[in-house]
């Protein structure tokens, strides 16, 4: 299982970033993958939300996840606007918490990967 880590390629020409989610602006293609973690085969979350969470303050505060370098992180500090990924659902953080957001492959910028 994946957990991974989206951020707006070029916040000063996309008029919804660090904004309150708006479903008619929302594009998925305008996101950059900056961080990816591969959970150990024994987690299974049981609420994705409180991941999100969990990583959002891990980042914010530390910007690195443990001492492995393949897991450095390479984006912004986490905020509203940014999309996480677990256990194949998205979440937009919004001002009040996680909104889960539809994604399909068209859109997906790591699906060609």
């Amino acid at each position: 299982m994946q957990f991974k880590l989206y951020q707006i390629k070029d916040i000063m020409n996309t008029d919804y970033a660090l904004r309150e989610y708006d479903e008619a602006k929302f594009n998925f293609a305008d996101y950059k993958e900056v961080f990816h973690y591969d959970f150990p085969e024994c987690f299974d979350p049981t609420d994705e939300k409180e991941v999100c969470e969990y990583f959002w303050q891990k980042l914010n505060f530390e910007k690195a996840f443990g001492s492995d370098p393949e897991y450095a992180y390479c984006g912004h500090s986490p905020s509203v606007s940014d999309v996480f990924f677990i256990n194949n659902r998205y979440f937009y953080c919004d001002r009040t918490g996680w909104k889960e957001v539809l994604i399909n492959n068209e859109e997906n910028p790591s699906s060609s990967t």
